[in-house]
């Protein structure tokens, strides 16, 4: 398993390059602004809560349940992406 600092940063990493890319499609469409700044406060959620839960590991001493517990933080984390990927590109670059 990859340090919790090594996670900590890729998830930081992935949330900046969204937001950027909300950025740049707000630069070629300003009238989405209330949807681009929506997406946006969604990853700064995600990335808030699921670094959170990376700070508050369950079963520390116990390698199953930490095993469980990341797996499951992976899944929801992939989904909540998913989701706001889908949002981000159904704004279309004018």
């Amino acid at each position: 398993m990859a340090s919790r600092k090594d996670l900590k940063k890729d998830i930081k990493f992935v949330s900046v390059e969204l937001i950027s890319e909300c950025y740049v499609r707000f630069i070629f469409n300003p009238s989405m602004e209330k949807e681009i700044n929506d997406i946006v406060m969604e990853i700064n959620k995600l990335n808030y809560d699921t670094v959170t839960r990376i700070n508050h590991t369950d079963g520390k001493n116990n390698p199953k349940i930490t095993k469980a517990y990341y797996k499951k933080l992976k899944a929801d984390y992939e989904n909540g992406m998913k989701t706001i990927l889908t949002k981000l590109e159904s704004i279309k670059i004018a």
